[in-house]
C-alpha cells in the first residue's frame, strides 16, 4: 500500500504564464484568446485536454467542426 500524498498547491499555468490570455494568430490576425489549457484561470488543471479544448475553440472561431 502507497502512503496518501499530501495535496500539491495549484500551479500557475506555464502556456500563459499565469495570465489566463494567450495571443492567437488564427485566422491570420493576432487577438487575444482565453487559454485552453486552463480555461483562463491561470492555473494548471489536473487531466485537462488543451488539444480538445483547442479544437472547440478553433471550430467556434472558424465555424467548421474537426470532423469536416
Amino acid at each position: 500500500m502507497t502512503e496518501p500524498t499530501e495535496p500539491t498547491a495549484p500551479q500557475p499555468c506555464s502556456p500563459c504564464r499565469g495570465t489566463g490570455r494567450l495571443v492567437s494568430k488564427i485566422g491570420g490576425t493576432e487577438h487575444e484568446v482565453t487559454c485552453p489549457w486552463c480555461d483562463g484561470g491561470g492555473l494548471t488543471i489536473a487531466g485537462h485536454d488543451a488539444q480538445e479544448a483547442g479544437a472547440a475553440l478553433r471550430a467556434a472561431t472558424s465555424g467548421s467542426t474537426a470532423d469536416e
